[in-house]
């Protein structure tokens, strides 16, 4: 049996607009479900290195990623992003390369 391109472009279509039935279920816009600013804790500045941390709810685990830096010279790291579309409650620890009187905080 031979497709034509309307009966392959069919079946692409078919199950994206079955999957987005439910007005509002599907958006274009992807939120994460953790957004945090990161600090440093004894001074209370942005990090001037890159913090690495992670999201986790029982076995789902996920990277955080920057998600918004300072307007300074170099940018500093703001706030730290995870867990897209996605609803839970989560341990996340975060960590930066920093002198050990100063460790990061996440708030």
């Amino acid at each position: 049996m031979r497709l034509d391109w309307r009966s392959v472009l069919f079946l692409l279509a078919v199950p994206l607009a079955a999957a987005c039935q439910d007005p509002g279920a599907c958006t274009l816009n992807v939120l994460p479900a953790v957004e945090g600013e990161v600090r440093d804790r004894v001074t209370n500045d942005y990090l001037a290195t890159t913090p690495r941390g992670v999201v986790r709810e029982g076995a789902f685990q996920d990277s955080l990623r920057v998600g918004g830096t300072t307007f300074e010279n170099p940018p500093r790291v703001a706030s730290l992003l995870g867990a897209d579309q996605r609803t839970g409650r989560y341990v996340v620890p975060v960590e930066a390369d920093t002198c050990p009187e100063t460790p990061p905080a996440f708030k």
